[in-house]
């Protein structure tokens, strides 16, 4: 019987993908890079895990907002979660992230540090898998609706 081959694939926010990253390389993009990398192009990076280079098997979505830090979006056949940080889910406080050049309102609640952010990435890149390191929520589940908070209006 042959044996599956997994494939990595980080995609940038400019667009460009790159086959099996090297995990420091990733670590310092996390880290270290400036607002007008994760800003640029359409502001949105990603991490995909497939089988046999062809079936989908799990995906990390990483947004930055420079003054929350990184949201993140796990993804795979079972389950859609968010991060949860230390923020709240008040209006008032939501931070505007823009993705594809779209603008999209999010709760400060769903923003996690650079450092925590790296716990996340560093396991998925591991084991195509959420950290335990940080808390997840169903994103189903929060008390939010991409912009409006329910019954806020």
């Amino acid at each position: 019987m042959e044996e599956e081959k997994l494939l990595l694939i980080y995609d940038s926010p400019s667009g460009e993908s790159i086959k099996n990253p090297d995990v420091k390389t990733i670590e310092n993009l996390i880290l270290h890079e400036s607002e007008d990398y994760w800003c640029s192009g359409a502001a949105q990076g990603g991490l995909s895990w497939f089988k046999d280079e062809r079936e989908w098997i799990s995906l990390l979505e990483i947004v930055f907002e420079p003054s929350q830090g990184f949201w993140l979006k796990y993804t795979d056949s079972d389950v859609i979660c968010v991060s949860l940080g230390s923020g709240d889910y008040k209006h008032e406080n939501a931070v505007t992230a823009y993705i594809g050049g779209e603008p999209l309102l999010l709760p400060t609640k769903w923003f996690v540090k650079p450092q925590e952010a790296w716990f996340a990435v560093e396991e998925f890149c591991q084991t195509g898998g959420m950290t335990i390191k940080i808390n997840w929520g169903r994103q189903g589940e929060q008390n939010w609706d991409y912009g409006e908070p329910e019954g806020w209006l």
